[in-house]
This record gives structure tokens, sequence and C-alpha cells, in this order.
């Protein structure tokens, strides 16, 4: 099973001018022929400058194109390579012989020993600059580079070429920057500043402004729908991440995101909660007038709702510290200092509260899925035959379909499946929670994967199936009622 980045790619590749690497998952068309408009005037040989045999070449791309065309790539290459050789920008508009060699150039990869696959790598990257050379696009390329290095070739460029490639399309393209660099750019943006520690905060909040910006503008431009319909869901979902270093959203991109869901919900006390938690970490002042709504609402519906116990004169020192911490909204703070409260108190069923309350901060402010798994896992440890924290897991898986996918489809569907594992986890060491168990599995039931996408994948109902991702779960193959 290819990751879910890798299927992203595909999915990418199928709406741009070009022809993806087949695979057991999707099985492109070669593209038609790509038509320059008005570089004629190209640096590179073409037809015209052929003095002796130009006949020959001209022959050579009809009958290469006519064995590619029917998938006779061992008959074309050579073919291909002649006429390119010769020839490389062909009449000086058509471009498709660039594509061409990178696709031939793949399915050799594919079949090729290991000593010969960093040298067939090479000949792809010098087809792209190649192809600069002689129609220039120098950006656009450089995505296409780092496009293929992403999905096809990670062994052989580190995070940080690719990364640097994508950053010339940015900074050549600009606002005109292509759907298809967007997954790939904004995955690697959240890995080079979270894990390398490679990109400083004001890189990445303007990245993030710039990447937000190009993705808006696509949407609303009503062009190459399908292409920016494969990022819409997922960049944001991978950029939410962000959400949990203070300052590097304001007050009003909080309250865009998180007003809506309370005014959905203006009674339910999680959704309260976290609505003005968020908008508190976001730098939204009690004197805003969202903040002033929540807070009344907050009172007249959660009086007997409280997140976490106030001091009394049994507390211990780290749990008051990270008490005050958490109603100021500063989380990074209550976090370190119910860990730390975790280690004073010897109450099981104290450490399992602090430790789940660890877990909501990550789920609800610091958007760590992986961190507010850990800490619900601890938080259950504490504490045997408790629900809550298996509810909150399967939350979690529930709510990743946009990260592990295009947040539609068979990948984003299959986090279903472990998410529904944990509802019936809960229930089963845990009654009091059955109602919501219950709920939450024939919400989440619906969207389940649907026995055609099962069946296509060739895979069985009832079978193992790994979910990958950030879940990295085993689980059972099931279909939407």
């Amino acid at each position: 099973m290819k990751s879910v980045n890798y299927i992203l790619g595909l999915a990418l590749l199928a709406f741009i001018a070009c022809t993806p690497k087949a695979t057991e998952v999707v099985e492109e068309a070669p593209p038609p022929p790509q038509v320059a408009t008005v570089e004629t005037n190209t640096p590179c040989k073409t037809f015209a400058s052929i003095t002796t045999n130009r006949d020959e070449i001209e022959t050579a791309y009809v009958l290469y194109r006519d064995a590619y065309k029917a998938g006779k790539y061992d008959e074309a290459f050579p073919i291909w390579e002649k006429a390119f050789t010769a020839a490389p920008a062909a009449n000086g508009k058509v471009k498709y012989q660039f594509e061409d060699g990178i696709y031939m150039y793949r399915v050799k990869y594919d079949t090729a020993p290991e000593s010969e696959k960093e040298m067939i790598v090479n000949k792809i990257m010098e087809l792209y600059d190649k192809k600069s050379e002689c129609f220039g696009q120098d950006g656009y390329n450089a995505g296409r580079k780092a496009f293929d290095y992403y999905y096809y070739f990670r062994e052989f460029a580190d995070n940080g070429k690719i990364f640097d490639l994508f950053k010339q399309t940015l900074a050549s393209e600009g606002m005109n920057t292509q759907a298809f660099v967007l997954n790939p750019l904004t995955a690697l943006l959240v890995e080079r500043y979270f894990k390398d520690e490679a990109v400083s905060l004001d890189e990445a909040k303007g990245m993030v402004s710039q990447i937000n910006s190009i993705l808006k503008k696509g949407l609303a431009s009503g062009k190459n729908a399908e292409s920016w319909d494969v990022v819409k869901d997922y960049v944001p979902a991978q950029l939410e991440i962000f959400e949990g270093e203070k300052g590097f959203y304001d007050c009003a991109y909080f309250k865009s995101k998180y007003l809506a869901e309370f005014d959905a919900n203006p009674t339910d006390c999680d959704v309260i909660n976290v609505a003005l938690g968020t908008l508190r970490y976001g730098g939204c002042g009690d004197a805003d007038e969202a903040v002033a709504r929540i807070k009344a609402a907050k009172a007249q519906h959660c009086k007997k709702a409280t997140v976490v116990a106030a001091p009394t004169a049994t507390t211990s020192s780290c749990a008051r510290q990270g008490y005050d911490a958490y109603q100021a909204s500063d989380y990074d703070a209550a976090i370190e200092k119910y860990s730390c409260a975790i280690d004073e108190v010897d109450d099981s069923n104290k450490k399992a509260q602090y430790a789940l309350l660890i877990c909501k901060m990550y789920f609800s402010f610091k958007k760590n899925f992986p961190k507010a798994r850990q800490w619900a896992e601890k938080a259950a440890s504490y504490r045997s035959g408790w629900g809550e924290p298996y509810i909150i897991i399967g939350k979690l898986y529930a709510s990743s379909g946009p990260k592990c996918g295009t947040g539609r489809g068979f990948e984003s569907q299959t986090v279903t499946w472990p998410a529904i594992d944990m509802f019936a986890k809960a229930k089963q060491v845990d009654p009091s929670v059955a109602a919501e168990a219950n709920r939450l599995i024939g919400q989440y039931s619906q969207y389940m994967p649907s026995y055609e996408d099962i069946f296509a994948r060739q895979l069985e109902l009832g079978g193992s199936f790994r979910v990958g991702c950030w879940i990295n779960r085993n689980t059972t193959i099931r279909k939407a009622p």
C-alpha cells in the first residue's frame, strides 16, 4: 500500500499537464501534446536548425510518438532519444517530448536494478533542466522536480533539497503557483518547522500566509476545479497545527474558524469551552464581543461542567499553577505544570484527570494529535474502566480524514475504522459512556468506505487493514451501511 502522500500526489498529477507513473492505484493515459503559444524563439535546437537530416528527425518524432501512445515504451525510447538529442525543442512550439521522456524514464526506473536508479533519476532531472533552458518556466519546473523527488525518488533528495525547490516555485510563480505544489509543500513545511526546526517562525508565517492566499485564489478562479478540489481540505488540515504556536494566528483567524461552530451549538459545553479557549489563546481579550458572548453562554449552560477543578487546600503546587495557566489560556505552561502535577500526587484518579486534561489541550488547542493520543492512553492507564479516553482517541481518528487523505475518498474514509474501534472499546470498558459511543458509531459508520471501493482494491470484508498516516493502527475492513 502506497503512502497517503503518494496517493495525493497521483490524484494531483491526474490534473496537471504531465503523465504520472503507472501504479497499482491509478493508471493514467499519456497526456495530449502541449503547445506553447509564445515561446517560438527557443535557444535549443529545433527542426529548422538541422541542416543534414531534418526529414529523418521529424519522422523519428512521429514514429516514437506513435509507439509511445501505443504503450510500446521499449520501442519508443531509442527513437525518442535519437529525435530528442537532435532537436530537443522539436518545432519550437510543442513540449510533450519532455514529458514523454520523463515518463519513459520512470517506467525504466520501476524495473531497473538499484545500481542504475540514481542515474535514471539524474536523467529525469536533466530533462526538467533542459525544458527550462528551451522554454523557460524555471519556477514551474523546479516544482515538478520537487514533486517527483517527494513522491517517487525520496531516497535521492533530502527534505531540505526538496523544500528549497518548492520555495523556488513559490518565489517565481507567486500567486500563480499551481495546485500540485501545495500538498507536498505544506506537508514539508510542517515537518521542516516542527521536526527539523529548519524554518523560522517568521518564515513559516510568511509561507503559510502565501499558501493560504494561493489556495483561496485557486478555489475562487473556477479553473482546474478538480486539481484545487484535491488540495482544499488537505492543506488547511496540515496548517491547522500552527494554531498551537502562540501568536502564529491572530484573533480574527480564530474567530473566523471557531465562532461558526459555537453559533451552531451555543449550549454545548464542550464547544463553548473550546471556542472560548481558542479565542483567548489567539489573543482575543475579554472585552471582545465574541468572547463576551461565549462567556455568557458558559455562565448560563456550563455551571456544573468544569474542564478542570479549581484548586483546594490539598491541591499540589504544580496543579495550582497549571490551573492558573489554563484559566489564562496559556496552554504551554498548563501542559508543563499538569505534567508536573502527575508526579506530585499519588492518587491515580487525579493522575488520570490531569493526563486527560493535557490530552484535551493537545487536541483542541495545540492540534497535536499524536501527543493527544499519547496522553489519552496515559489517562486510561491510570484509571481502569474509564471510557472517556477512548472516546477522545476515537474522535482524534475520526477527525483525521483531511490529514490522512484529501478529506474524501478511500484514504480519508479508512480513518473511520480505527475510530469506531475506539468507540466500541470505550463502551466495552465503561458502560456509562455507551450512549455517546453508540451515537458516534452511528454517526461515523456512514462515512466508512463503500463495498465498491473495498472490492476495487481487492480487499475483503472482515480482513485486516493497517491505517497509516499518524494513526498507524491495525483495524478490520468494514463497509458503510
